[in-house]
């Protein structure tokens, strides 16, 4: 039996909690740049956003109090 798999394709609903965040440290920004697009990777409900122009973390959002 050589059929194939084929699963649907998952859908995620868009964040609904929005808040701003960034690093105290200005030498930590990095790290902490890090850390959030790992946890984004892992959790496709939390999106991370960053200034064009700053290049900072402006926007974090998520599903709901856990983000």
């Amino acid at each position: 039996m050589n059929k194939p798999i084929i699963l649907e394709r998952t859908e995620f609903p868009e964040p609904v909690n929005f808040g701003r965040g960034g690093a105290k440290n200005e030498g930590r920004s990095g790290e902490m740049g890090v850390a959030l697009g790992k946890l984004a990777q892992e959790d496709r409900h939390f999106r991370v956003r960053t200034g064009r122009e700053s290049g900072q973390t402006e926007i974090i959002s998520g599903m709901g109090e856990l983000h």
